[in-house]
């Protein structure tokens, strides 16, 4: 266990991102928990919420810096041609 967490640190630090797509999951949190100084962006359906409240605690608890945004089915839509140029 101890080596699979070493890894996952140098994998993180090695890979460095500029913002963490935070689920309030486990895989997100501990990404999270590695690196606290990230931008977390909670990005969510209006008509689906369930990630909201998680997404929120846990970057309440790892103190992380914390952005969420709610959009419609349309503008999820909308925005996928410029979500794969990215």
């Amino acid at each position: 266990m101890k080596q699979l967490k070493e890894r996952l640190i140098e994998s993180v630090q090695r890979n460095r991102a500029s913002a963490l797509l935070l689920s309030g999951g486990l895989d997100s949190a501990i990404l999270a928990s590695i690196d606290p100084k990230i931008m977390a962006i909670t990005v969510r359906l209006s008509e689906y919420g369930e990630d909201k409240g998680y997404a929120s605690q846990v970057a309440g608890f790892l103190k992380v810096k914390h952005h969420q945004r709610v959009v419609d089915i349309d503008e999820a839509i909308d925005s996928i041609p410029e979500v794969i140029r990215i």
